[in-house]
């Protein structure tokens, strides 16, 4: 998504709020997809998402499906190690569960899920 990155940030934070207790790991995508897709729906209309709607005014339907698949990437930890996507196991889905840990160190999670850089 073409988003100032720290404004998709704030995006975020405020979707995860909405999802807390609702993501699971083994959830099939397609149900994750909608779940977050609801999320994303209910920020935009509240009162805190008007910040955002613009960004979506263009091509709501394209930049809404973007935006959910951003959000459930693996871009936070792509980022950090600088780990191509393709070289981390899709099994595990970690972005939405990073983001709701307490901040701090994530070598240790990347260590835990043995997530190394080739």
């Amino acid at each position: 998504m073409d988003m100032d990155p720290s404004k998709q940030l704030d995006l975020e934070s405020l979707m995860i709020d909405k999802l807390q207790g609702r993501l699971t790991l083994l959830q099939p995508e397609k149900e994750k997809e909608a779940t977050v897709l609801d999320a994303l729906e209910a920020v935009l209309r509240s009162d805190q998402g008007t910040a955002f709607r613009a960004e979506f005014e263009a091509s709501p339907a394209e930049k809404m499906i973007q935006m959910v698949k951003d959000f459930l990437s693996y871009g936070l930890i792509d980022d950090l190690m600088g780990t191509p996507r393709s070289r981390i196991s899709s099994s595990i889905l970690l972005k939405p569960f990073i983001s709701i840990m307490p901040r701090g160190d994530l070598s240790q999670l990347a260590s835990d899920f043995q997530i190394t850089r080739n």
